[in-house]
């Protein structure tokens, strides 16, 4: 439906959405489309070292994931730095420090989430939704962060709620709202 609704409002906008991925888990859906163009970024970000094909557009519905992970570019791995705004719906948001090693991830969440090789750098796992307070003490000493991101009502029509993820830095957002709608883009 929010794809119909693009399509509908300004159908050159939506042609130049590409077609990035798509993950159908029963009733569970996420997709990315690149937007170069598309998305003014916030004043703060970066005027220039705009990793191509990072501009994007994601939308996903329930509790969907791409486990954690850093954001890198291209075959070298090179780490970059990421902004996400969510315009609708709400996140579950993890970050770890880049001091936090991701070998050491099947200890440190002793259980609370199961990993297998994913894409890049991602470890896929179930997201911690209801973190025991070990897990939770785990995360702050490692100096980390726990936390919901969420569209306040107070907001006008337009805008969002950025979070910015330094390069290095592991982080995993899992949806828990019917939909939600985020977009970012990244930087050398």
């Amino acid at each position: 439906k929010i794809l119909r609704d693009l399509q509908k409002k300004n159908t050159k906008q939506f042609e130049v959405f590409v077609w990035r991925k798509l993950i159908s888990i029963t009733d569970y859906y996420w997709a990315a489309f690149a937007a170069e163009g598309s998305i003014k970024n916030p004043e703060w970000w970066p005027k220039s070292n705009s990793v191509p094909g990072y501009v994007q557009i994601i939308i996903g519905s329930g509790a969907t994931d791409i486990g954690i992970h850093t954001d890198v570019y291209g075959s070298e791995k090179i780490p970059v730095d990421t902004y996400f705004t969510v315009s609708f719906g709400e996140k579950l948001v993890l970050m770890l420090p880049p001091s936090t090693p991701s070998e050491s991830f099947p200890e440190f969440f002793l259980g609370e989430g199961t990993y297998e090789k994913g894409r890049n750098t991602s470890k896929k796992g179930r997201f911690p939704k209801k973190p025991s307070m070990e897990l939770v003490k785990r995360i702050k000493e490692a100096g980390g962060y726990y936390f919901r991101i969420k569209v306040a009502n107070r907001l006008r029509k337009g805008e969002g709620l950025t979070l910015f993820v330094p390069k290095g830095w592991h982080h995993w957002l899992l949806g828990t709202s019917q939909w939600a709608v985020i977009f970012g883009s990244s930087s050398f």
